[in-house]
């Protein structure tokens, strides 16, 4: 089920997964994205772990349709809309995986990175964007980023990155940066 520490939303979304159609930040249309090198995935994988992430974004929207894109591939989601709060829940909570936007109000993205590898290095860090920023996207990759994407990115390859970061053995990917 769909979990945020903000809002729960009551009842399966299965019923939502089988008609997602492209939102208003075009999170399920196709568009280009770049990879960390070291990622080489096979499109279209499927997982059959319940793995949970968490995905921290400042505006609702996204969330929600990050959310049930990643509910639609099997995984557990748990969102956050402050950074502070996902902070939080970090100190009591072991994160295999967060997702969180590179530009936020109260903390930009890098800031939560470098928190976050003080608090679970262990973690591992995929980021989303709605702008170019080809310093950003440097600065976070070298920091141990495993992908970086731009809003609205293909859902394959997110997807795929996701599983790759959680240690699915997805061995190729056409098309991924080298």
């Amino acid at each position: 089920m769909f979990k945020s520490l903000s809002t729960l939303i009551a009842g399966s979304l299965s019923d939502d997964i089988e008609t997602l159609r492209p939102d208003e930040y075009g999170i399920n249309r196709l568009d280009d994205t770049t990879f960390h090198p070291s990622l080489r995935i096979e499109l279209g994988s499927k997982t059959t772990l319940r793995e949970t992430i968490c995905v921290v974004d400042d505006d609702p929207l996204v969330l929600r349709s990050v959310g049930r894109l990643l509910e639609s591939a099997g995984f557990s989601v748990i969102t956050f809309t402050e950074p502070g709060s996902f902070l939080e829940y970090v100190e009591e909570n072991s994160v295999p995986l967060a997702v969180l936007d590179i530009w936020m109000e109260e903390m930009t993205g890098m800031e939560l990175l470098a928190h976050l590898c003080a608090k679970s290095p262990e973690t591992r860090v995929i980021f989303m964007s709605a702008h170019e920023d080809s310093a950003a996207k440097a600065t976070v990759m070298q920091a141990g980023a495993l992908a970086f994407f731009i809003k609205p990115f293909r859902n394959d390859y997110f997807l795929d990155a996701v599983r790759c970061a959680l240690g699915y053995s997805l061995p190729s990917m056409k098309g991924a940066a080298a």
